[in-house]
């Protein structure tokens, strides 16, 4: 068969894969996949590295093919994301990116098949047509187990982190998914937690929480996470990176989810405090209640109380009479102006008009 005539079909086929879900499960059923890959062990064709992982990324894309009917071509995909070529390695870069949206099995797979120390190199390349993919097939990975998290963070991918964090100029979205990713790490398991710790990741992470909204809203959920799971050393050592202080600032944050998780995380770092009295006390005060209080957070849980939104109200009030009840007592008698309301609340309390 002429050559220009393989390469025509190879081209169609993309193209046909690329207009619906079932003219791309039509190629799979009808055995397109091995065909196609052959292609790439054919010298003669000139454009063989230009069409078909073109046409093999269309296959995969999402949702992604069933298990069995796409598994031939990882060994595939695994030889084209080393090659020189950079358009095959961002064909095969979106390729496991979608692949990597399936199931269990199919991020196993991915594993097995030698994936993660190529796609962590790849997350320090200067094009983010690499990256990017790269980046989105390790935060589907990451996504799935325990142990599948486990195999991205032995690659060193939190050092990587670390440097792209830390970059005086980088992409935002990649920014804002690296934050995202290191949330779904730190809400596992505190050994994972700890390996985030280890590699100095709070305090990058503390500096995004200014940053414009996606990535501050991505960073809050990380240090929100870890201020949830962490033990009473881990949480120690968040406060010591500012982590009350940067939960305190995003109090203010019009986002009413992100007041929430934050509120959430200062409670229980508030809570840790009080069970650890041995520790973190020094005759009587709560020093994690005081740091509060010093870096405006008292204040700003104050304001909630007039938020509008009930889940707001009713964590704040809570908060306030359970760690700072006396100072709470104290303002609401030196309160020129104030109303009480319940909305449910198990105790009433004095809602702020307006103080002296």
């Amino acid at each position: 068969m002429s050559v220009l005539y393989i390469e025509q079909a190879a081209w169609v086929l993309g193209n046909i894969s690329m207009d619906s879900l079932a003219a791309r499960d039509l190629i799979l059923d009808h055995g397109g996949l091995i065909p196609l890959a052959s292609l790439l062990s054919s010298p003669q064709i000139s454009d063989v590295f230009t069409i078909v992982p073109w046409t093999l990324a269309n296959l995969c894309r999402k949702p992604s093919p069933p298990f069995q009917k796409i598994k031939p071509l990882l060994p595939v995909l695994i030889d084209l994301i080393v090659m020189p070529d950079e358009k095959v390695v961002r064909d095969a870069c979106c390729a496991l990116s979608c692949l990597s949206e399936g199931s269990d099995e199919m991020i196993e797979a991915i594993i097995k098949a030698g994936f993660i120390p190529r796609l962590v190199a790849l997350l320090m390349h200067q094009s983010a047509e690499y990256a990017e993919p790269a980046l989105r097939t390790i935060g589907n990975i990451v996504c799935g187990s325990t142990a599948q998290a486990q195999a991205v963070i032995d690659n060193r991918v939190l050092h990587c982190f670390y440097l792209l964090l830390t970059a005086v100029c980088h992409d935002t979205t990649m920014i804002s998914e690296i934050c995202w990713i290191i949330s779904n790490i730190t809400t596992d398991t505190t050994t994972q937690l700890e390996a985030v710790i280890d590699a100095d990741l709070i305090r990058p992470l503390v500096r995004l929480t200014r940053a414009e909204f996606p990535i501050k809203k991505e960073a809050a959920w990380a240090i929100s996470n870890a201020c949830m799971l962490g033990t009473t050393e881990q949480i120690q050592m968040l406060v010591n990176s500012d982590c009350i202080i940067a939960l305190c600032d995003l109090l203010s944050c019009s986002d009413l989810e992100v007041v929430v998780f934050c509120l959430e995380a200062l409670e229980n770092i508030l809570s840790v405090a009080e069970l650890e009295e041995y520790y973190l006390v020094i005759d009587g005060p709560n020093l994690h209640a005081q740091l509060m209080h010093q870096c405006g957070g008292w204040d700003k849980i104050l304001n909630l109380l007039t938020n509008g939104n009930l889940q707001i109200f009713e964590r704040s009030t809570q908060m306030l009479l359970r760690f700072w009840s006396e100072d709470f007592d104290v303002f609401c008698q030196n309160s020129r102006h104030y109303r009480s309301f319940s909305f449910g609340t198990k105790v009433p309390f004095a809602f702020i008009i307006s103080p002296n």
